[in-house]
């Protein structure tokens, strides 16, 4: 299926060039084959219907003839903001064939493909309201230059050396256990919506962890559940993944007064193996990310917000978002 005009005035009146469409990334072979041609990496089948499955996941294709030489496409997730819960579209997959690259122009296909997708999706008075991405920052930057973007945040690594494998007094902890900790997770999340109502931060509830991690067709995570160790109420969700000669702190379901229980038990759990602990995180949560030997660099990775269309005013959203590595789909 062809729109019948996915264009408009702001995105320019070439039409002859590409064919604009929508695309089912999640079966198409020529998405598979130009995602191989740009990123170096074939994914199995079993990836692409977890990612793009159910309509998690929406993307437009440009089309030169019978090739496809653009893809753009965004993942649905609800994110909780300003008191709500607010459907939003996390931007990824976005490819061009090398043979393009030349043309990464107003009226070019990514600038094309991208505009109609935004147009299409993104702003007020459209499905998602919110969009959100994680370009380095010579994508940004072109981007930025073609009017569909505008940088909100930026975000960094924060690294701890281990700690010691000995039991904490304040806490302890175990492996989640899906069958049995539904409640507790749920629980946690609505505690931390209460925290958070000045950030915008990804809805972290059961269903989210279980398809997130437990779920996942490729990498292997370890969640845990933190404990008052007198009581045994949980204070928060930790999930962990290793990573090289390093463990990820990949995510986090809690209250902000448990964050330093967190990294504690983070940085033990690393001690196990004599690894270091790091994450990446959004200003917003970096700066309540402490803990000894803490070290914080800056990330070639970016935050946008769409600039194409009519929507939240960029300077509202500026050092809002609350983001952690597992955020992403890079890990």
């Amino acid at each position: 299926m062809v729109f019948a005009d996915m264009r408009s005035k702001r995105s320019g009146s070439d039409s002859s060039r590409w064919r604009i469409t929508p695309v089912d990334s999640a079966a198409d072979g020529c998405v598979h084959a130009l995602f191989l041609e740009v990123f170096g990496i074939r994914k199995p089948q079993v990836w692409w219907s977890w990612k793009y499955g159910r309509r998690r996941g929406l993307a437009l294709g440009a089309w030169r003839g019978s090739v496809l030489v653009a893809h753009y496409a965004g993942f649905a997730r609800q994110v909780f903001w300003n008191g709500s819960i607010v459907p939003a579209l996390q931007v990824g997959d976005v490819m061009v064939r090398a043979s393009e690259r030349g043309v990464l122009i107003r009226r070019g296909a990514f600038q094309r493909c991208a505009a109609a997708f935004l147009e299409r999706y993104v702003g007020f008075g459209r499905t998602y309201v919110l969009a959100f991405g994680f370009p380095n920052l010579r994508a940004l930057r072109l981007a930025e230059h073609l009017g569909l973007y505008v940088r909100v945040d930026r975000m960094a690594e924060i690294e701890w050396p281990p700690l010691a494998d000995r039991p904490r007094w304040r806490s302890r902890i175990r492996d989640l256990r899906l069958e049995h900790d539904g409640p507790a997770v749920e629980r946690l999340w609505r505690n931390m919506t209460a925290d958070l109502s000045s950030e915008i931060v990804g809805v972290r509830d059961f269903d989210y962890l279980r398809h997130r991690y437990s779920r996942h067709p490729e990498h292997v995570y370890r969640m845990f559940v933190i404990e008052a160790r007198f009581t045994g109420r949980a204070l928060g969700v930790i999930v962990l993944r290793q990573e090289g000669e390093r463990w990820l702190w990949v995510d986090w379901v809690g209250r902000l007064a448990a964050l330093s229980e967190a990294v504690s038990q983070a940085r033990r759990l690393a001690g196990r193996f004599g690894a270091p602990l790091y994450t990446w995180a959004s200003t917003a949560l970096a700066a309540r990310l402490v803990g000894s030997g803490r070290r914080v660099t800056p990330l070639d990775v970016y935050i946008p917000s769409c600039a194409w269309t009519s929507g939240p005013d960029p300077k509202d959203l500026k050092s809002r978002w609350w983001l952690m590595a597992g955020d992403t789909d890079f890990f």
